[in-house]
């Protein structure tokens, strides 16, 4: 037997309001597809349907209005409308990219019945694909589309309406380049084994500039520890100069005691998260850099070589040298 998926209801009405707008037969198309007709009405009640109905629903909307694009123009045209809820609890409480994309599979995870994102770390960036169960072949292409379409529209939250992907896959034959006309800066490959698109890694530590500790704290889906938080904060300033958790109870909008308290929670201190910080991006720098030891341990906002060496050894047991020739 298979699995059944479903999807919420909710995410279908920015599309029924769309095809409307192009004189469709929505209630027609609906009925065909399998799915309730009543979600045509304003006082729908239903509250999940089957994705296959859905995919049917979305490939024979694109039949009748014969356009190739169908799932790029409707994306556009409702403004990510079904995903902007999803989008926005993850901007809110999102340090940077990078941390805002892992949020964003995890959040996904919880709602929906698959798993509907899945991250690959590769080592001059990462892809974001599409995580989802066999689709039917003749329904893939404006599906695709409208998968893409909303995760380049997540990614631009950070870096603004103009970003493009450095690469995107595709699984359908993208026989009339319709990808290529949409994102012409991207490398499009096609007939490959999943949906994705690909971040460069100089995007990923883009700041988010509207998060705040305070959106984080509230009440949310996505459960995340505050030490994690203050980790990935202060990895943003690896050669920027760290702050004291005086000017960090600043930048976030907490007390001191505030910070402490959660720190001592959670049993661990502003100081050991900064530690771990240096001592992280320290074995990154020694590793997939050729920089200078004493370059590194500027960058970590050492006093010297020897000071950098003393703290790199009490954790790792060797001196930063040893370490490289190791790695």
């Amino acid at each position: 037997m298979k699995t059944l998926h479903l999807i919420n209801s909710q995410s279908l009405l920015p599309i029924i309001a769309y095809l409307k707008l192009q004189k469709l037969d929505v209630k027609s198309l609906l009925y065909q597809s399998g799915l309730p007709v009543e979600l045509a009405s304003k006082d729908c009640k239903v509250k999940a349907v089957a994705n296959y109905q859905y995919w049917q629903f979305i490939s024979m909307c694109q039949q009748q209005l014969n356009r190739p694009d169908f799932g790029y123009r409707l994306v556009k045209e409702i403004k990510l409308a079904t995903m902007k809820p999803i989008f926005d609890q993850v901007c809110d409480k999102s340090l940077s990219l990078y941390d805002g994309l892992n949020m964003l599979v995890r959040l996904m995870s919880h709602i929906s019945t698959h798993a509907s994102y899945g991250l690959s770390q590769q080592k001059n960036g990462i892809w974001l694909y599409g995580s989802s169960v066999e689709i039917e072949e003749e329904v893939l292409p404006p599906l695709e589309q409208i998968s893409i379409a909303n995760m380049i529209g997540f990614v631009r939250y950070y870096l603004g309406d103009n970003w493009q992907p450095s690469a995107i896959t595709l699984q359908h034959k993208d026989e009339t380049n319709e990808t290529c006309k949409y994102f012409p800066n991207s490398l499009v490959t096609d007939v490959q084994t999943k949906t994705g698109i690909f971040i460069g890694k100089v995007h990923l530590g883009k700041i988010n500039y509207k998060f705040t500790l305070e959106n984080l704290i509230g009440n949310s889906e996505i459960d995340i520890d505050f030490s994690d938080k203050l980790y990935q904060l202060l990895s943003h300033y690896a050669g920027l100069g760290f702050p004291t958790i005086d000017k960090l109870s600043e930048l976030v909008g907490l007390s001191l005691r505030q910070i402490q308290r959660r720190l001592v929670k959670e049993n661990t201190s502003y100081r050991d998260i900064l530690n771990k910080v240096k001592f992280d991006t320290a074995c990154q720098e020694l590793t997939q850099t050729n920089k200078r030891i004493i370059d590194i341990s500027q960058l970590l906002d050492y006093t010297d070589a020897s000071h950098f060496g003393r703290a790199f050894r009490k954790i790792s047991g060797m001196s930063p040298k040893q370490y490289r020739a190791i790695h």
